[in-house]
């Protein structure tokens, strides 16, 4: 009597097989992973630190009086009138730790506008400033950078690291 077996299933030469290859196309994937998350993390907070920027832009012209974005612990706020009253509008949380943020002029305290839109020099000097830019990189991998550049007229745009 013949019978005929059937056969359901894959044998281990097969399965060990098919994990090697599935190991070796995830060793090949992971430094490009990698890299997209870190230029995940940098367009994220860079899209954050714009949204700020015009937000401050909007509530000078919109409340007659200077507002400001300027650092502060673990992130940055808008704050209006921010010699007097200095009425904090929004902070703004960075979405990862991982980002440093350069500003030219290193000295740059803040990015101030007027009632008009315009940026300023300081919440009190209404002297013509020059054009302010944030450079933003992973601290992981610092050749990873956009660069947030804001205008005399208060137009902001952003470039991926290179001069405003």
């Amino acid at each position: 009597m013949n019978k005929n077996l059937a056969f359901n299933g894959f044998t281990l030469l097969e399965l060990l097989f098919a994990i090697a290859m599935v190991g070796i196309l995830a060793a090949l994937a992971l430094p490009a992973f990698d890299g997209s998350v870190s230029r995940a993390r940098i367009t994220s907070n860079t899209n954050q630190m714009v949204g700020a920027i015009n937000l401050a832009r909007a509530e000078a012209v919109d409340r007659g009086v200077i507002v400001a974005v300027r650092p502060v612990t673990g992130g940055w706020e808008v704050v209006a009138d921010p010699s007097g009253t200095a009425e904090q509008i929004r902070i703004f949380q960075p979405s990862s730790n991982n980002v440093n943020i350069t500003t030219t002029p290193s000295s740059l305290a803040g990015i101030f506008f007027n009632s008009n839109g315009f940026r300023q020099t300081s919440a009190t000097n209404t002297a013509t400033p020059s054009a302010a830019n944030l450079l933003m990189n992973d601290t992981e991998d610092t050749s990873i950078q956009r660069r947030v550049c804001v205008s005399i007229s208060g137009s902001v745009t952003t470039t991926d690291g290179g001069s405003c």
